[in-house]
């Protein structure tokens, strides 16, 4: 019997994960069009932006999943509490040290408006997919409340 239950969770995480990647490519391309859109990149803008955004993005993404090791819970002692309060800051300021770097290269690519532009659109596409979700998940609240009064 745990070896079926083995093989279900296995293809139930399997199939999780297939279509995570799935979300996470829709999402690159949704926010690529978003910003591609909104900064009304020429054709030359694009060819020269995107790679370095890319480059960045990957980094950013490597250094994230680094600090996904570290403990977490409340169930640390004051020590262990104190590590991975160093460890979250000292990843943070890594962050920071990629986005500037590639915010420097970002200003050979394009005007320095549209770098300025950028940053005000990354955040305004976050809070865009935010507002998605929590749509969403008032849109099921909804469903499920009038599947039970049927």
């Amino acid at each position: 019997m745990t070896i079926i239950r083995t093989i279900i969770i296995l293809i139930a995480f399997c199939g999780f994960t297939r279509v995570n990647a799935q979300n996470e490519e829709k999402l690159k391309a949704q926010k690529i069009a978003f910003i591609t859109q909104k900064l009304d990149l020429t054709p030359d803008e694009s060819a020269k932006f995107w790679p370095l955004y890319n480059q960045m993005e990957s980094e950013l993404k490597t250094q994230r999943e680094a600090s996904k090791n570290a403990k977490s819970g409340g169930n640390m002692s004051d020590s262990e509490a104190n590590d991975f309060i160093n460890s979250y800051m000292k990843t943070k300021e890594q962050e920071v040290q990629i986005q500037k770097k590639h915010i420097d290269k970002f200003k050979t690519a394009l005007p320095v408006s549209k770098v300025a532009q950028l940053l005000i659109l990354e955040r305004d596409f976050r809070k865009e997919m935010v507002d998605n979700i929590k749509e969403r998940i008032k849109e099921r609240k909804g469903l499920m409340k009038r599947g039970v009064r049927e």
